[in-house]
């Protein structure tokens, strides 16, 4: 004991200065415990100015609360593979979303079909839109969404107001001098669907001329062998491949092949893009040998 000091009691310490200055006792922790410190909490503010961006501010967390929760959730951040089994971070993902929306906005400037340009271009924007969201990038967002209603209600116009009007002709009515016209003009085209046929084969077929609002626009040529008949040649230029032809040909003016005895079309190719546009006429593969695929169709 030195003093006369109490060693039941806590020594304290003080501090401050003697002159002038209050002097505060400070006592020593105890082992194992931590100083108790009170805490304020932060009260929003009062003026509407500084309300407004305290609100603002707190709504963007929350959103980054929740774009952070999904991207976790699609990457596998904080899981061992992720639900897609894939380990991309948050602006990997949103990189390769961005990247998907170009390829198809860029696409559809290219495509010649005005009803697949406003469909590919209706994709390619609600990519960005999605994208515009995801980074808050909001006029982004909101231009596209704006576009992608335009391709919309393109698309929905297009459908209702096409009123076409399709004939066929046979070669013999037409005039070979403008046939051959017609199909030098696209032989390259032509080529690339039909490399096996030859302008001589079309002279010796049954041949028609396609006409959509008495606009040349394609060539129908068959080879009749009792009721069924071999399609040497089905082909529209491209600014009318929609297949709205097609559908006139096989379904809908039918029954022009049958009342000429036609009870069954096929179909020999080996271009597996001619073969997907028959199998949606309707056409079943009937056998694949190499590389050339049968197909046929009844006519019901």
């Amino acid at each position: 004991m030195v003093g006369g000091s109490n060693p039941s009691q806590p020594t304290q310490s003080w501090i401050g200065s003697s002159v002038g200055s209050e002097r505060r006792p400070v006592t020593p922790e105890v082992a194992g415990s931590s100083p108790v410190r009170s805490e304020s909490k932060k009260s929003p503010p009062t003026d509407v100015a500084g309300g407004f961006f305290y609100e603002f501010l707190l709504r963007g967390i929350k959103m980054d609360s929740v774009i952070a929760s999904a991207t976790l959730a699609v990457s596998g951040s904080g899981s061992a593979d992720g639900i897609l089994g894939l380990n991309l971070s948050a602006s990997q993902l949103y990189e390769i979303l961005s990247l998907i929306a170009s390829i198809l906005t860029a696409v559809s400037l290219t495509v010649k079909s005005l009803y697949k340009m406003r469909w590919l271009n209706l994709f390619g924007c609600i990519g960005f839109t999605i994208y515009g969201v995801l980074i808050q990038a909001w006029p982004l967002a909101i231009v596209n969404f704006y576009i992608a209603l335009i391709d919309a209600l393109g698309i929905i116009k297009l459908k209702n107001s096409d009123k076409s009007t399709f004939y066929f002709g046979e070669l013999g009515d037409i005039g070979e001098k403008y046939f051959e016209q017609f199909y030098q003009f696209y032989e390259d085209d032509i080529r690339s669907f039909f490399p096996d046929v030859s302008y001589s084969d079309l002279e010796l077929a049954k041949t028609y001329v396609l006409f959509r609002d008495m606009i040349p626009v394609g060539i129908f040529s068959i080879k009749q062998n009792t009721n069924i008949a071999q399609v040497l040649m089905d082909y529209v230029v491209p600014r009318y491949r929609d297949g709205q032809f097609g559908f006139t040909m096989y379904v809908k003016k039918v029954y022009v092949f049958r009342d000429l005895g036609i009870t069954k079309f096929e179909a020999f190719t080996r271009v597996s893009s001619h073969a997907e546009y028959l199998k949606r006429m309707g056409f079943i593969v009937e056998s694949n040998e190499d590389g050339i695929m049968h197909l046929t169709k009844k006519l019901n």
